[in-house]
Protein backbone atom coordinates (compact mmCIF):
# COMPACT_ATOMS: atom_id res chain seq x y z
CA UNK A 1 0.00 0.00 0.00
CA UNK A 2 1.99 3.07 -1.32
CA UNK A 3 2.37 6.39 -0.24
CA UNK A 4 3.95 9.07 -2.07
CA UNK A 5 4.72 12.45 -1.03
CA UNK A 6 5.76 15.31 -3.16
CA UNK A 7 7.98 18.06 -1.99
CA UNK A 8 7.89 21.49 -3.93
CA UNK A 9 11.25 23.37 -4.08
CA UNK A 10 9.91 26.48 -5.60
CA UNK A 11 6.68 26.46 -3.25
CA UNK A 12 4.41 26.54 -6.19
CA UNK A 13 2.08 23.96 -8.04
CA UNK A 14 1.04 25.08 -11.48
CA UNK A 15 -1.99 22.76 -12.93
CA UNK A 16 -5.52 23.61 -14.66
CA UNK A 17 -8.63 21.46 -13.70
CA UNK A 18 -9.75 19.27 -16.69
CA UNK A 19 -12.57 21.21 -18.59
CA UNK A 20 -11.36 24.91 -17.72
CA UNK A 21 -9.48 26.95 -19.83
CA UNK A 22 -6.02 28.51 -18.22
CA UNK A 23 -7.19 31.94 -17.86
CA UNK A 24 -10.16 31.03 -15.25
CA UNK A 25 -7.24 31.20 -13.38
CA UNK A 26 -8.11 27.48 -11.06
CA UNK A 27 -5.62 25.58 -9.83
CA UNK A 28 -6.52 21.86 -9.80
CA UNK A 29 -5.78 21.23 -5.56
CA UNK A 30 -4.84 18.52 -4.89
CA UNK A 31 -3.65 16.25 -7.94
CA UNK A 32 -6.41 14.51 -9.48
CA UNK A 33 -5.48 10.64 -9.31
CA UNK A 34 -5.73 10.84 -13.03
CA UNK A 35 -2.84 12.97 -12.90
CA UNK A 36 -0.38 11.42 -11.09
CA UNK A 37 -1.07 8.12 -12.61
CA UNK A 38 -0.46 10.04 -15.98
CA UNK A 39 3.06 11.34 -14.66
CA UNK A 40 4.50 7.70 -13.17
CA UNK A 41 3.66 6.67 -17.25
CA UNK A 42 5.04 9.40 -18.71
CA UNK A 43 8.19 8.91 -16.36
CA UNK A 44 8.54 5.42 -17.58
CA UNK A 45 9.01 6.64 -21.30
CA UNK A 46 10.98 9.53 -20.51
CA UNK A 47 13.78 8.16 -18.14
CA UNK A 48 13.22 4.58 -18.15
CA UNK A 49 13.24 4.42 -22.02
CA UNK A 50 9.70 2.35 -22.62
CA UNK A 51 8.91 1.96 -25.97
CA UNK A 52 5.70 0.09 -24.91
CA UNK A 53 4.61 -0.12 -21.09
CA UNK A 54 5.92 -3.56 -19.80
CA UNK A 55 3.92 -5.85 -17.78
CA UNK A 56 4.51 -4.55 -14.67
CA UNK A 57 3.06 -1.25 -15.54
CA UNK A 58 0.14 -2.73 -16.31
CA UNK A 59 -0.41 -4.32 -13.03
CA UNK A 60 0.69 -1.05 -11.26
CA UNK A 61 -1.94 0.96 -13.27
CA UNK A 62 -5.01 -1.41 -12.72
CA UNK A 63 -3.53 -1.74 -8.76
CA UNK A 64 -3.89 2.27 -8.63
CA UNK A 65 -7.35 2.31 -10.43
CA UNK A 66 -8.58 -0.15 -7.83
CA UNK A 67 -8.58 2.35 -4.92
CA UNK A 68 -9.43 6.02 -4.64
CA UNK A 69 -6.17 7.61 -2.54
CA UNK A 70 -6.77 10.31 0.26
CA UNK A 71 -4.12 13.30 0.45
CA UNK A 72 -2.88 15.14 3.16
CA UNK A 73 -2.30 18.69 2.02
CA UNK A 74 0.23 21.81 3.36
CA UNK A 75 -1.35 24.87 3.47
CA UNK A 76 -1.98 26.32 -0.32
CA UNK A 77 -3.05 29.50 -1.02
CA UNK A 78 -4.46 30.25 -4.73
CA UNK A 79 -2.43 32.45 -6.50
CA UNK A 80 -1.48 33.81 -10.19
CA UNK A 81 0.64 36.43 -12.34
CA UNK A 82 -0.62 37.88 -15.66
CA UNK A 83 1.59 38.05 -18.24
CA UNK A 84 1.20 39.98 -21.67
CA UNK A 85 3.02 37.78 -24.16
CA UNK A 86 3.54 38.72 -27.70
CA UNK A 87 1.07 37.33 -30.84
CA UNK A 88 2.09 36.62 -34.23
CA UNK A 89 0.57 39.36 -35.32
CA UNK A 90 3.37 41.90 -36.95
CA UNK A 91 2.10 44.81 -34.82
CA UNK A 92 4.85 44.21 -32.11
CA UNK A 93 2.19 46.50 -29.61
CA UNK A 94 0.01 43.92 -29.59
CA UNK A 95 -0.18 41.61 -26.86
CA UNK A 96 -2.56 38.92 -24.93
CA UNK A 97 -2.55 38.55 -21.62
CA UNK A 98 -2.21 35.10 -19.94
CA UNK A 99 -2.95 33.95 -16.71
CA UNK A 100 -0.45 31.46 -14.66
CA UNK A 101 -2.50 30.24 -12.02
CA UNK A 102 -0.71 27.89 -9.22
CA UNK A 103 -1.29 27.46 -5.42
CA UNK A 104 1.09 28.55 -3.32
CA UNK A 105 2.84 26.20 -0.40
CA UNK A 106 6.11 27.49 0.74
CA UNK A 107 9.38 26.19 -0.56
CA UNK A 108 9.81 22.93 1.01
CA UNK A 109 6.02 21.97 1.35
CA UNK A 110 4.85 18.91 1.33
CA UNK A 111 2.11 16.81 0.01
CA UNK A 112 1.13 12.95 1.05
CA UNK A 113 -0.63 10.74 -1.30
CA UNK A 114 -1.83 7.64 0.63
CA UNK A 115 -2.77 4.93 -1.82
CA UNK A 116 -4.43 2.07 -0.11
CA UNK A 117 -3.84 -0.21 -2.95
CA UNK A 118 -2.59 -3.74 -3.02
CA UNK A 119 -0.04 -3.92 -5.51
CA UNK A 120 2.03 -7.68 -7.08
CA UNK A 121 5.86 -7.37 -6.02
CA UNK A 122 6.54 -6.47 -10.08
CA UNK A 123 4.27 -3.20 -9.69
CA UNK A 124 6.07 -2.53 -6.41
CA UNK A 125 9.22 -2.42 -7.68
CA UNK A 126 8.60 -0.59 -10.86
CA UNK A 127 6.75 1.67 -8.24
CA UNK A 128 10.43 2.19 -6.47
CA UNK A 129 11.92 2.58 -9.49
CA UNK A 130 9.29 5.58 -10.78
CA UNK A 131 9.12 7.55 -8.38
CA UNK A 132 11.79 9.17 -7.38
CA UNK A 133 12.70 9.84 -11.03
CA UNK A 134 9.56 11.85 -11.57
CA UNK A 135 10.77 15.77 -12.38
CA UNK A 136 7.50 18.11 -12.41
CA UNK A 137 3.76 17.47 -11.58
CA UNK A 138 1.20 19.58 -13.33
CA UNK A 139 3.43 21.90 -15.85
CA UNK A 140 6.33 22.29 -16.30
CA UNK A 141 6.85 24.99 -13.43
CA UNK A 142 5.59 22.40 -10.81
CA UNK A 143 9.06 20.76 -10.12
CA UNK A 144 8.80 18.71 -7.25
CA UNK A 145 10.75 15.83 -5.09
CA UNK A 146 9.33 12.67 -5.06
CA UNK A 147 9.53 9.63 -2.73
CA UNK A 148 7.78 6.63 -1.18
CA UNK A 149 7.36 6.41 2.47
CA UNK A 150 5.98 4.37 5.31
CA UNK A 151 3.00 4.82 7.08
CA UNK A 152 5.01 6.64 10.19
CA UNK A 153 6.95 8.77 7.39
CA UNK A 154 3.69 10.96 6.33
CA UNK A 155 3.54 14.10 6.78
CA UNK A 156 1.14 16.24 8.93
CA UNK A 157 -1.37 18.25 6.62
CA UNK A 158 -5.35 18.72 6.30
CA UNK A 159 -7.15 15.78 5.03
CA UNK A 160 -8.79 15.75 1.51
CA UNK A 161 -10.52 12.44 0.35
CA UNK A 162 -13.34 10.85 -1.43
CA UNK A 163 -15.19 8.85 1.57
CA UNK A 164 -15.18 12.56 3.71
CA UNK A 165 -18.78 13.86 4.37
CA UNK A 166 -20.25 17.70 3.69
CA UNK A 167 -19.57 19.99 6.95
CA UNK A 168 -18.70 23.17 7.45
CA UNK A 169 -15.18 23.77 6.74
CA UNK A 170 -14.71 21.70 3.96
CA UNK A 171 -15.34 22.08 0.06
CA UNK A 172 -16.42 19.50 -3.16
CA UNK A 173 -14.38 19.34 -5.79
CA UNK A 174 -13.94 17.23 -8.90
CA UNK A 175 -11.28 15.32 -9.62
CA UNK A 176 -10.23 13.05 -12.59
CA UNK A 177 -9.37 9.12 -11.30
CA UNK A 178 -9.15 6.94 -14.02
CA UNK A 179 -11.17 3.62 -14.79
CA UNK A 180 -10.63 -0.21 -13.67
CA UNK A 181 -9.41 -2.51 -16.56
CA UNK A 182 -13.43 -4.14 -16.10
CA UNK A 183 -15.00 -1.07 -16.05
CA UNK A 184 -13.15 0.20 -18.96
CA UNK A 185 -13.90 -2.48 -21.18
CA UNK A 186 -17.86 -2.04 -20.15
CA UNK A 187 -18.10 1.24 -20.79
CA UNK A 188 -16.18 1.05 -24.27
CA UNK A 189 -18.71 -2.12 -24.94
CA UNK A 190 -21.78 0.28 -24.49
CA UNK A 191 -20.53 3.27 -25.90
CA UNK A 192 -18.42 2.40 -28.61
CA UNK A 193 -21.10 1.20 -30.79
CA UNK A 194 -22.42 4.56 -30.99
CA UNK A 195 -19.71 6.08 -32.30
CA UNK A 196 -20.50 7.47 -35.66
CA UNK A 197 -18.14 9.58 -38.35
CA UNK A 198 -17.36 12.90 -36.86
CA UNK A 199 -17.37 15.77 -39.14
CA UNK A 200 -14.71 17.53 -40.46
CA UNK A 201 -14.58 21.21 -40.22
CA UNK A 202 -15.27 21.28 -44.20
CA UNK A 203 -18.95 19.86 -43.18
CA UNK A 204 -17.40 16.44 -45.25
CA UNK A 205 -17.28 12.92 -42.70
CA UNK A 206 -13.67 11.83 -42.90
CA UNK A 207 -12.26 8.93 -43.96
CA UNK A 208 -13.83 5.56 -43.09
CA UNK A 209 -9.98 4.38 -42.17
CA UNK A 210 -9.57 7.02 -39.22
CA UNK A 211 -8.66 5.27 -36.00
CA UNK A 212 -11.04 4.47 -32.96
CA UNK A 213 -11.42 7.29 -30.91
CA UNK A 214 -11.92 4.70 -27.96
CA UNK A 215 -8.69 3.28 -26.85
CA UNK A 216 -7.80 -0.20 -27.03
CA UNK A 217 -8.23 -0.50 -23.34
CA UNK A 218 -7.28 1.30 -19.89
CA UNK A 219 -3.79 1.74 -20.14
CA UNK A 220 -4.04 2.94 -23.65
CA UNK A 221 -6.44 5.27 -22.53
CA UNK A 222 -3.60 6.60 -19.91
CA UNK A 223 -1.07 7.03 -22.74
CA UNK A 224 -3.24 9.17 -25.15
CA UNK A 225 -1.82 12.74 -26.45
CA UNK A 226 -3.63 15.72 -26.65
CA UNK A 227 -4.18 16.04 -29.92
CA UNK A 228 -5.60 12.73 -29.93
CA UNK A 229 -8.42 13.89 -27.73
CA UNK A 230 -8.47 17.21 -30.05
CA UNK A 231 -8.65 15.52 -32.95
CA UNK A 232 -11.68 13.17 -31.96
CA UNK A 233 -13.47 15.39 -29.58
CA UNK A 234 -13.64 14.04 -26.19
CA UNK A 235 -13.92 16.64 -23.67
CA UNK A 236 -13.16 14.49 -21.05
CA UNK A 237 -9.99 11.69 -21.44
CA UNK A 238 -11.84 8.20 -22.31
CA UNK A 239 -10.57 6.04 -19.45
CA UNK A 240 -11.82 8.78 -16.56
CA UNK A 241 -14.32 9.09 -14.41
CA UNK A 242 -15.24 12.54 -12.32
CA UNK A 243 -15.05 11.74 -8.40
CA UNK A 244 -16.47 14.00 -5.69
CA UNK A 245 -13.34 14.88 -3.02
CA UNK A 246 -14.17 17.33 -0.01
CA UNK A 247 -10.66 19.59 0.84
CA UNK A 248 -10.09 22.59 2.77
CA UNK A 249 -10.85 25.57 0.74
CA UNK A 250 -8.07 26.73 -1.01
CA UNK A 251 -7.43 30.15 0.25
CA UNK A 252 -7.22 33.54 -1.89
CA UNK A 253 -5.67 35.46 0.69
CA UNK A 254 -2.01 35.05 2.34
CA UNK A 255 -1.83 34.62 6.27
CA UNK A 256 -1.20 37.94 7.81
CA UNK A 257 2.83 37.78 8.35
CA UNK A 258 5.66 40.59 9.20
CA UNK A 259 6.43 43.31 6.76
CA UNK A 260 9.94 42.06 6.17
CA UNK A 261 9.56 38.06 4.60
CA UNK A 262 11.49 35.45 7.03
CA UNK A 263 14.51 34.11 5.57
CA UNK A 264 14.60 30.76 5.13
CA UNK A 265 17.38 28.91 7.92
CA UNK A 266 20.47 27.79 7.01
CA UNK A 267 19.76 28.80 3.15
CA UNK A 268 23.12 28.64 1.84
CA UNK A 269 21.93 27.64 -1.85
CA UNK A 270 19.58 29.08 -4.99
CA UNK A 271 18.73 27.61 -8.04
CA UNK A 272 17.54 30.34 -10.89
CA UNK A 273 16.45 28.82 -13.82
CA UNK A 274 16.42 31.62 -16.89
CA UNK A 275 14.43 31.72 -19.61
CA UNK A 276 13.70 33.32 -22.74
CA UNK A 277 9.84 34.47 -24.23
CA UNK A 278 10.70 32.56 -28.20
CA UNK A 279 9.06 29.67 -28.61
CA UNK A 280 12.88 27.80 -28.75
CA UNK A 281 15.11 29.53 -26.44
CA UNK A 282 16.83 30.57 -28.96
CA UNK A 283 17.80 33.70 -27.09
CA UNK A 284 19.58 31.79 -24.09
CA UNK A 285 22.89 32.96 -23.87
CA UNK A 286 25.92 29.64 -24.71
CA UNK A 287 27.37 28.44 -21.88
CA UNK A 288 30.66 29.94 -23.29
CA UNK A 289 29.26 33.72 -22.96
CA UNK A 290 28.83 32.45 -19.17
CA UNK A 291 31.42 35.26 -17.64
CA UNK A 292 29.55 38.50 -19.04
CA UNK A 293 26.05 36.64 -18.31
CA UNK A 294 26.85 35.56 -14.75
CA UNK A 295 27.86 39.58 -14.37
CA UNK A 296 25.00 40.94 -15.15
CA UNK A 297 23.03 38.67 -12.93
CA UNK A 298 25.20 39.86 -9.89
CA UNK A 299 24.48 43.12 -10.80
CA UNK A 300 21.17 42.64 -10.54
CA UNK A 301 20.86 41.17 -7.46
CA UNK A 302 22.84 43.78 -6.00
CA UNK A 303 20.74 46.50 -7.16
CA UNK A 304 17.36 44.71 -5.28
CA UNK A 305 20.13 44.97 -2.19
CA UNK A 306 19.35 48.34 -2.68
CA UNK A 307 21.78 50.62 0.13
CA UNK A 308 22.00 47.45 3.01
CA UNK A 309 25.13 45.51 3.60
CA UNK A 310 24.87 42.26 2.00
CA UNK A 311 28.59 40.41 1.96
CA UNK A 312 27.29 37.68 0.94
CA UNK A 313 26.12 38.68 -2.59
CA UNK A 314 28.87 41.53 -2.57
CA UNK A 315 31.88 39.79 -1.17
CA UNK A 316 32.74 43.20 1.32
CA UNK A 317 32.05 43.99 4.60
CA UNK A 318 30.81 46.94 5.30
CA UNK A 319 33.51 49.38 5.09
CA UNK A 320 33.24 47.73 1.47
CA UNK A 321 36.78 45.71 2.08
CA UNK A 322 37.26 42.56 0.05
CA UNK A 323 36.05 39.26 2.20
CA UNK A 324 38.44 36.39 2.40
CA UNK A 325 38.17 32.86 2.55
CA UNK A 326 35.87 32.94 -0.80
CA UNK A 327 32.95 32.09 1.64
CA UNK A 328 30.69 34.76 -0.26
CA UNK A 329 28.24 34.24 -2.96
CA UNK A 330 30.13 31.61 -6.14
CA UNK A 331 27.48 31.96 -9.21
CA UNK A 332 27.66 28.41 -11.22
CA UNK A 333 26.64 28.43 -15.06
CA UNK A 334 24.71 24.93 -15.49
CA UNK A 335 23.23 23.83 -18.84
CA UNK A 336 20.43 21.37 -17.69
CA UNK A 337 18.78 20.78 -21.05
CA UNK A 338 22.12 19.68 -22.02
CA UNK A 339 21.99 21.78 -25.10
CA UNK A 340 24.92 23.70 -24.58
CA UNK A 341 23.09 26.98 -23.28
CA UNK A 342 22.92 28.87 -19.99
CA UNK A 343 19.37 27.67 -18.29
CA UNK A 344 19.89 27.53 -14.59
CA UNK A 345 22.29 29.48 -12.23
CA UNK A 346 22.74 27.87 -9.14
CA UNK A 347 24.17 30.67 -6.56
CA UNK A 348 26.16 29.07 -3.54
CA UNK A 349 27.80 30.88 -0.53
CA UNK A 350 29.18 28.79 2.53
CA UNK A 351 28.52 31.65 4.59
CA UNK A 352 24.78 31.41 4.23
CA UNK A 353 22.16 33.86 2.81
CA UNK A 354 20.98 36.39 5.11
CA UNK A 355 17.38 38.00 4.61
CA UNK A 356 18.58 41.19 2.48
CA UNK A 357 20.16 38.00 0.24
CA UNK A 358 16.98 35.71 0.21
CA UNK A 359 14.76 38.44 -0.69
CA UNK A 360 17.20 40.04 -3.87
CA UNK A 361 17.01 36.77 -4.70
CA UNK A 362 13.10 36.14 -4.77
CA UNK A 363 12.90 39.99 -6.38
CA UNK A 364 15.35 39.25 -9.20
CA UNK A 365 12.37 38.81 -12.63
CA UNK A 366 14.81 39.47 -15.31
CA UNK A 367 17.77 40.04 -17.03
CA UNK A 368 19.54 40.61 -20.41
CA UNK A 369 21.82 39.14 -22.82
CA UNK A 370 23.68 40.45 -25.46
CA UNK A 371 21.99 40.61 -28.99
CA UNK A 372 18.82 40.26 -27.63
CA UNK A 373 15.80 43.15 -27.29
CA UNK A 374 13.80 40.93 -25.07
CA UNK A 375 14.77 40.52 -21.22
CA UNK A 376 15.32 37.02 -20.27
CA UNK A 377 13.00 35.79 -17.06
CA UNK A 378 14.30 35.03 -14.13
CA UNK A 379 12.83 32.22 -11.96
CA UNK A 380 13.69 31.38 -8.42
CA UNK A 381 13.15 27.27 -8.72
CA UNK A 382 14.06 26.92 -5.19
CA UNK A 383 15.84 28.21 -2.04
CA UNK A 384 17.82 25.79 0.75
CA UNK A 385 20.54 23.97 1.36
CA UNK A 386 23.44 22.97 -0.88
CA UNK A 387 22.70 19.44 -0.21
CA UNK A 388 18.83 19.58 -1.51
CA UNK A 389 20.59 20.36 -4.69
CA UNK A 390 23.22 17.67 -5.90
CA UNK A 391 20.51 16.25 -7.97
CA UNK A 392 17.91 18.01 -9.95
CA UNK A 393 14.92 16.23 -11.73
CA UNK A 394 16.13 13.18 -10.39
CA UNK A 395 19.83 13.53 -12.06
CA UNK A 396 23.04 14.27 -10.59
CA UNK A 397 24.57 17.63 -11.21
CA UNK A 398 28.18 16.81 -11.97
CA UNK A 399 29.17 20.11 -10.63
CA UNK A 400 28.00 19.53 -7.57
CA UNK A 401 29.58 15.64 -6.63
CA UNK A 402 32.16 14.62 -4.32
CA UNK A 403 35.45 13.05 -5.43
CA UNK A 404 38.96 13.66 -5.44
CA UNK A 405 39.86 14.18 -9.14
CA UNK A 406 38.59 16.97 -11.26
CA UNK A 407 39.09 18.25 -14.24
CA UNK A 408 38.11 21.52 -15.93
CA UNK A 409 34.29 22.13 -17.04
CA UNK A 410 35.71 25.88 -18.01
CA UNK A 411 38.73 26.95 -18.65
CA UNK A 412 40.89 28.40 -15.61
CA UNK A 413 42.79 31.44 -15.96
CA UNK A 414 45.61 32.14 -13.52
CA UNK A 415 44.71 34.82 -10.68
CA UNK A 416 48.02 35.99 -11.07
CA UNK A 417 51.27 36.84 -13.32
CA UNK A 418 53.22 32.98 -14.04
CA UNK A 419 56.58 33.20 -12.67
CA UNK A 420 59.09 30.50 -13.59
CA UNK A 421 59.86 30.02 -10.00
CA UNK A 422 57.22 31.79 -7.43
CA UNK A 423 53.89 31.50 -8.47
CA UNK A 424 54.02 28.60 -11.27
CA UNK A 425 50.65 27.58 -12.45
CA UNK A 426 51.00 24.37 -9.46
CA UNK A 427 51.70 26.89 -6.64
CA UNK A 428 48.81 29.13 -7.79
CA UNK A 429 46.66 26.39 -7.72
CA UNK A 430 47.73 24.82 -4.06
CA UNK A 431 47.19 28.08 -3.18
CA UNK A 432 43.82 28.88 -4.43
CA UNK A 433 42.73 24.90 -2.83
CA UNK A 434 44.01 26.19 0.33
CA UNK A 435 42.09 29.92 0.50
CA UNK A 436 38.85 27.90 0.33
CA UNK A 437 40.03 25.22 3.03
CA UNK A 438 40.32 22.39 0.07
CA UNK A 439 42.71 19.36 0.71
CA UNK A 440 45.61 20.18 -1.63
CA UNK A 441 46.51 18.50 -5.10
CA UNK A 442 48.51 15.48 -4.84
CA UNK A 443 48.63 15.73 -8.52
CA UNK A 444 48.41 18.58 -11.04
CA UNK A 445 48.28 17.34 -14.84
CA UNK A 446 47.87 20.61 -17.48
CA UNK A 447 45.46 18.78 -20.65
CA UNK A 448 46.76 18.58 -23.68
CA UNK A 449 46.08 21.70 -26.48
CA UNK A 450 44.25 19.31 -28.71
CA UNK A 451 41.81 18.50 -26.00
CA UNK A 452 41.03 22.24 -24.96
CA UNK A 453 40.14 22.39 -28.50
CA UNK A 454 37.92 20.03 -28.38
CA UNK A 455 36.16 21.15 -25.69
CA UNK A 456 35.57 24.78 -26.71
CA UNK A 457 37.96 26.41 -24.15
CA UNK A 458 39.21 28.94 -26.50
CA UNK A 459 35.37 30.21 -27.49
CA UNK A 460 35.20 30.88 -23.93
CA UNK A 461 34.64 34.88 -22.61
CA UNK A 462 37.69 35.24 -20.29
CA UNK A 463 37.79 38.40 -19.50
CA UNK A 464 35.40 40.37 -16.87
CA UNK A 465 33.69 43.53 -18.24
CA UNK A 466 35.16 46.07 -15.60
CA UNK A 467 37.84 47.39 -17.47
CA UNK A 468 39.26 47.79 -14.06
CA UNK A 469 39.36 43.86 -13.87
CA UNK A 470 41.61 42.26 -16.15
CA UNK A 471 42.89 38.86 -16.09
CA UNK A 472 46.85 39.35 -15.00
CA UNK A 473 47.85 36.65 -17.26
CA UNK A 474 46.28 36.27 -20.76
CA UNK A 475 46.76 32.43 -20.97
CA UNK A 476 44.08 29.97 -19.84
CA UNK A 477 44.32 25.92 -18.95
CA UNK A 478 42.42 22.97 -18.74
CA UNK A 479 43.62 21.24 -15.43
CA UNK A 480 42.93 17.58 -14.27
CA UNK A 481 43.35 17.58 -10.11
CA UNK A 482 43.59 15.10 -7.76
CA UNK A 483 43.63 15.57 -4.57
CA UNK A 484 44.83 14.14 -1.23
CA UNK A 485 41.13 13.36 -0.37
CA UNK A 486 37.57 13.84 -1.19
CA UNK A 487 36.01 17.09 -1.57
CA UNK A 488 32.33 18.33 -2.37
CA UNK A 489 31.61 20.85 -5.07
CA UNK A 490 31.08 23.43 -6.65
CA UNK A 491 34.45 23.53 -7.03
CA UNK A 492 35.87 26.92 -9.24
CA UNK A 493 39.18 28.22 -8.70
CA UNK A 494 41.16 31.21 -10.31
CA UNK A 495 40.30 34.39 -12.23
CA UNK A 496 36.42 35.07 -11.84
CA UNK A 497 35.81 32.09 -10.30
CA UNK A 498 32.86 33.14 -8.56
CA UNK A 499 31.32 34.07 -11.83
CA UNK A 500 31.68 30.90 -13.74
CA UNK A 501 35.45 30.84 -15.01
CA UNK A 502 37.88 27.70 -13.32
CA UNK A 503 34.71 24.96 -12.87
CA UNK A 504 35.46 21.73 -12.20
CA UNK A 505 33.73 18.12 -12.34
CA UNK A 506 34.53 14.85 -11.43
CA UNK A 507 36.97 13.18 -14.33
CA UNK A 508 35.84 11.04 -16.52
CA UNK A 509 37.76 7.24 -15.95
Amino acid sequence: MPNLVFRFPGGRYHATPWGNHVNEGLVEWPPSPWRIVRALLATGFSKLGWVEPPSAARELVEGLASVLPSYRLPRAVAAHTRHYMPTDSKNPEDKTKVFDAFARVGPGAELAVAWRAVLSDAANGLLAELVPKISYLGRAESVVDARLVDDAELPEGDIASATEVNRPGVEPIALLAPMTAADYSAWRAEAAPQDAPIAAKNGKSKSKTRPSPFPADALAALTVATGFLQEHGWTQPPGSRRVLYYRPPLSTSPSRGPSRPAFVKKADTALLALASDTRKGEVLPRVTRGLPQLEILHRGLLSKVGDASCPELSGRDSSGKPLEGHGHAVLVPLSLAGQGQLDHVLVHARMGFGADAQRALRALRATFTKGADSPLFVTLVGLGELETFRSLAARAVAELAETNVWESRTPFVPPRHLKATKHTLEDQVQAELASRGLPAAARIEQLARDELVRRGFHRFVRERRHPARPPPAPRFFGLRLELERPCRGPLALGYASHFGLGLFVPARA
